[in-house]
């Protein structure tokens, strides 16, 4: 073994063995390139020391005499950084009911403990009623003993839950709650489909509310969907705190704890009558209810339509404020809040308490006028949507809000209806092809201008047709980008040459080939910025990117204009060299399928350059079966290279190389100097544990 003494004078012990001695100067030669730091933390991985005390959780289960119970499931939640417990782990009480979770990271966990039959409640330690409630337990590399927790006989909860309005499909969850902590704390959940018979045992003895949320819908389809809001046992609409409280009593059943949906019970009721200016009630009108309750956390909304006599009705409502608002989507009826308000922050506040019916939150809509028409793009095909505007004449001033259109991807047509009298300039943007087209309603520049764009004219009752857009204009997609490929002055064929859009700098929009002249050309371009990339495939040459970059990063744009071509985009290609190596796991073991990676560095980045002194590259390449890999195609110059798992999911860096194992820090890797024409050879990199005994770790940086 070496001492202080001889590490120190190495270099004038001639009788130490030639093996140590390599040892020893690399070992010495990292810690002058790496720092004292990187090189104890790669003694240390070597073997990798296990944690004094691994952290861990035991205790026992017994009934409430102290006999011991065996098969209990032991449920170990982790809180996370929000303060919510999740499932960790699970295991069961052995024959003497003890339990223990082993190895467990620093963290503050709870515990939950469940009897399968259900002869015992369920408890979360110590003994309390449910998850939020449980006693956070401090794991910080230590053993945590004792957590023992005596479950008592269970009870249970049975009842019925039906519904009274018929021809819908329903789906209830229900809640178990108990008063905990000042607060309603749910205790238990399930769901049940339709009508039944639902059951909760395993609960401790103790005094709970039962509640029920529902959402139901029109099996048919031709009627809005809607919610009740949650109903508690009784018949409770209005809060948990009316609900009566249900007695649960060891190894008892309590029973016939039923719930009915639809029942009037202590709702509130909103309805009236919406009529037209003249007084004619009006049919198939859309009324939205929004709750108004600054105290929920959700706000509660549903709708309904008008009948044969103008007649709506929202039932089951709990008690609080409320806004409404009337939308007629097929005729020519303008749309309001009540009461004669255009906006939600304006309307009238309709006000429930329990038990009250209030039937008089009548409506009358105003005659609006139509607008409809057909929509293309560039007069060829139809967009794949589309969302229309109006802008109130003269600009600038409101953007309707209450005009509801309907557009028809198959034929092109769309129509608002409902729009006030006035005068508006219409905006119509269309997506087709992943792509968003805009333009008003009018000729010339008119068309991108609302200042100029042609005005319409609204009347009551108004329908206004064969108002067609046509989105875009010609020759947008006339922009190109072409130039010639160049190595060492001469054409060079067969270049692949990618286009990248100036937001995306990973992916190219299209690659394509240089023909025997070098030449590309990039057509069907709209306006806007692009960068160049060029790979030779034969890897003589570096991969270039306009005008003589390294990378998509820090390529120059190629700006077009509108129906532009730029035919003078031409790049030069420098020779390039090579970098071999392997990549090793534990037990010298060839690491298969991973990613190599390189970044570029720079030796006098200027302001130019704000992403630093290194670049990453587009090249990368993936190791054989014996770990070997090879990249190509680079410039002359000093590169950084780390590893990682590749395949289908890869994975992310594992190693870099001249680092200690496990550290992935390009900016603090060993520089890979690449000479053009030439391979810089044995660049290996080591992904396992524990150091290798020839040392892995470069010697004079190879």
């Amino acid at each position: 073994m070496l001492t202080r003494e001889s590490a120190l004078g190495g270099a004038m012990q001639p009788k130490i063995f030639p093996a140590t001695a390599f040892v020893l100067a690399a070992s010495l030669l990292l810690a002058l390139f790496c720092g004292l730091g990187a090189f104890h933390s790669a003694l240390a991985q070597s073997p990798p020391l296990a944690p004094d005390a691994p952290g861990s959780i035991s205790g026992s289960v017994t009934d409430s005499s102290g006999a011991p119970l065996s098969g209990i499931d032991v449920t170990l939640h982790r809180r996370d950084s929000n303060g919510y417990y999740s499932y960790w782990r699970s295991t069961r009480t052995d024959t003497q009911g003890a339990y223990r979770f082993g190895v467990l990271p620093a963290g503050t966990y709870a515990l939950s403990f469940r009897d399968q039959s259900s002869v015992y409640a369920q408890t979360f330690y110590s003994n309390a009623l449910t998850l939020q409630s449980a006693t956070p337990i401090a794991v910080a590399g230590s053993n945590v003993t004792d957590l023992n927790v005596a479950m008592p006989k269970a009870g249970a909860i049975q009842g019925q839950i039906s519904y009274v309005v018929s021809g819908f499909v329903q789906s209830s969850r229900i809640d178990v709650h108990a008063r905990v902590q000042e607060e309603w704390q749910t205790v238990a959940s399930l769901w049940i489909e339709g009508s039944g018979v639902y059951s909760f045992p395993g609960l401790q003895p103790g005094v709970y509310a039962i509640c029920a949320y529902n959402v139901f819908w029109d099996s048919a389809g031709d009627k809005p969907s809607e919610s009740y809001p949650t109903l508690c046992y009784p018949d409770v609409y209005s809060s948990i705190d009316y609900a009566w409280p249900i007695t649960v009593t060891e190894g008892l059943t309590t029973t016939d704890i039923d719930l009915a949906f639809g029942v009037e019970g202590d709702s509130a009721t909103i309805g009236g009558v919406v009529r037209s200016s003249v007084g004619s009630a009006l049919e198939g009108i859309l009324v939205h209810l929004f709750s108004r309750n600054s105290s929920e956390s959700s706000q509660y909304s549903a709708m309904t339509r008008t009948d044969a006599a103008g007649r709506y009705e929202f039932r089951w409502l709990r008690p609080g404020n409320y806004v409404l608002l009337f939308v007629d989507l097929r005729g020519p009826y303008l749309g309001e809040f009540y009461d004669d308000s255009v906006s939600y922050s304006d309307a009238t506040v309709v006000t429930v308490n329990r038990y009250e019916k209030r039937l008089d939150v009548d409506a009358r809509l105003s005659l609006g006028g139509t607008i409809g028409g057909k929509l293309s793009v560039l007069g060829d095909e139809k967009p794949d949507n589309a969302y229309i505007q109006l802008l109130g004449a003269p600009p600038p001033s409101w953007w309707f809000p209450l005009g509801y259109s309907h557009y028809d991807p198959a034929t092109g047509a769309y129509r608002v209806s409902g729009i006030p009298p006035g005068i508006y300039r219409m905006r119509v943007e269309g997506r087709l092809n992943h792509m968003t087209f805009g333009a008003y309603y009018g000729e010339g520049a008119g068309r991108y201008d609302p200042e100029q764009a042609t005005p319409i004219t609204i009347t009551p009752g108004a329908v206004i047709d064969n108002i067609n857009i046509d989105l875009g204009e010609a020759g947008m997609f006339d922009g190109a980008i072409g130039g010639q490929i160049r190595a060492e002055g001469r054409p060079l064929p067969s270049a692949r040459v990618s286009l990248y859009a100036s937001s995306d700098k990973e992916l190219p929009l299209v690659e394509l080939q240089a023909d025997a002249e070098g030449r590309y050309f990039f057509g069907g371009l709209t306006e806007g910025t692009y960068r160049i990339g060029v790979v030779d495939p034969l890897e003589i040459y570096a991969t270039t990117f306009y005008s003589d970059r390294i990378s998509p990063v820090d390529a120059s744009l190629v700006s077009l204009e509108a129906s532009q071509q730029r035919m003078d985009v031409d790049i030069e290609l420098k020779p390039g060299g090579w970098i071999t190596g392997r990549v090793i796991a534990d037990n010298n073991r060839p690491a298969a399928r991973f990613n190599v990676y390189a970044w570029y560095v720079l030796q006098n980045p200027g302001a130019e350059y704000a992403y630093g002194t290194l670049f990453p590259l587009i090249q990368r390449a993936t190791t054989d079966q014996n770990g070997n890999y090879r990249l190509g195609g680079l410039r002359a110059g000093s590169y950084r290279l780390c590893t990682g798992p590749g395949g289908r999911f890869p994975g992310g860096l594992l190693a870099c190389f001249g680092l200690p194992p496990r550290s992935i820090e390009p900016y603090q890797a060993a520089n890979v100097e690449v000479r053009a024409g030439q391979t810089t050879a044995g660049i290996d990199m080591f992904v396992g544990e524990r150091l290798p005994s020839n040392s892995y770790l470069p010697l004079l940086m190879r």
